[in-house]
């Protein structure tokens, strides 16, 4: 499994294609395009008073190779002008890597000793 923080702005083209929307549908062309990919929406949010970026989703994939291939698609699709891409992980995980990397370079050790 692979978990996917995107944060993203939409096209100039994709903004006057959802302008010219009857009605809204929560964006369903990237649903359509998250669905290929096995993709899983946990949270899925426009964002407003940002300049930058429209919406923000997390999407859990099959794998890492298959969150790879949607974000490949999604930037070919000219949806897309920009985006900020996290991987997501445990909280514990990123603990027991400070800790490892604390015990090579040994943080916190007084230099007197």
């Amino acid at each position: 499994m692979c978990k996917l923080l995107i944060l993203s702005e939409h096209s100039s083209n994709f903004k006057r294609h959802l302008s010219s929307k009857q009605k809204a549908d929560e964006i369903i062309e990237f649903k359509k395009i998250n669905k290929s990919f096995g993709g899983e929406y946990i949270s899925r949010n426009g964002i407003s008073l940002d300049s930058k970026y429209n919406m923000a989703v997390i999407i859990n994939y099959p794998s890492a190779e298959k969150a790879e291939q949607c974000i490949a698609a999604v930037k070919a699709s000219d949806f897309i002008n920009s985006c900020k891409i996290f991987k997501l992980t445990s909280l514990q995980t990123v603990e027991q890597n400070y800790i490892n990397l604390g015990k090579v370079l040994n943080f916190g050790q007084d230099k007197n000793q």
